[in-house]
């Protein structure tokens, strides 16, 4: 992803494109198409859609490692990744797990998390993780304390050294769309279509209109 240049509230980086299941699950079904053409098999695709330990299994397949802060880092594009999965009922060859840890002793995302969500063992504890409150709690208030964030949470990532010369992608469907330029309170006033249709086909909306208003209000 680019660098987004934030004013007076931050929304997770991945979350200002088009809906990553859906473009992940069609890069997916090409692959497929392309595998389908040597063998026949049985398949399954998740894209952060179904109970898959998409980073282990990564790690295995030798895509990288898991961070401190639990999200796996690739080597080159650093973690602003996404990860799909095929799984299929015929043997491949496998590719060598990734071995190496190259966090070391760098506790930058420990260090850097406002609500102290990292714990020592790469663990999130969600209880203190703004992503999950500003996106899957759904109660009707916020009850830690943060500022900025009213989607998501990248501030882990921000300060990872792993991401300052990652590789930027070229996908058109990732193009960062501009909604930053909303103030908080145009954002506020938005009623329930024009929020619809402002955050059309992206991630954003799995917080509802409702849970969107209440991220809004917790930081004003």
């Amino acid at each position: 992803y680019k660098r987004v240049q934030y004013k007076n509230y931050k929304i997770s980086i991945y979350a200002l494109s088009k809906d990553y299941h859906k473009v992940i699950k069609k890069k997916l079904l090409k692959i497929f198409k392309e595998l389908s053409k040597e063998f026949k098999f049985n398949f399954k695709i998740y894209a952060d859609t179904g109970p898959i330990l998409e980073k282990v299994f990564a790690q295995k397949a030798g895509l990288g490692w898991q961070g401190k802060n639990s999200i796996l880092i690739n080597p080159k594009l650093g973690s602003y990744i996404f990860l799909g999965v095929i799984l299929l009922d015929i043997y491949l060859e496998p590719d060598k797990p990734f071995i190496y840890d190259f966090c070391g002793k760098c506790n930058k995302c420990i260090n850097a998390c406002p609500t102290n969500a990292i714990l020592n063992n790469r663990i999130i504890d969600a209880n203190k993780c703004i992503s999950y409150w500003t996106i899957e709690y759904k109660g009707d208030e916020i009850k830690i304390k943060f500022k900025d964030w009213i989607f998501g949470c990248d501030i882990c990532q921000i300060v990872c050294p792993w991401n300052n010369k990652a590789i930027e992608t070229d996908w058109e469907e990732f193009k960062i769309k501009i909604v930053l330029n909303y103030s908080l309170e145009e954002l506020l006033n938005l009623n329930e279509n024009e929020y619809n249709e402002l955050f059309k086909g992206m991630p954003i909306k799995r917080a509802n209109y409702k849970r969107f208003k209440r991220n809004i209000r917790h930081i004003i």
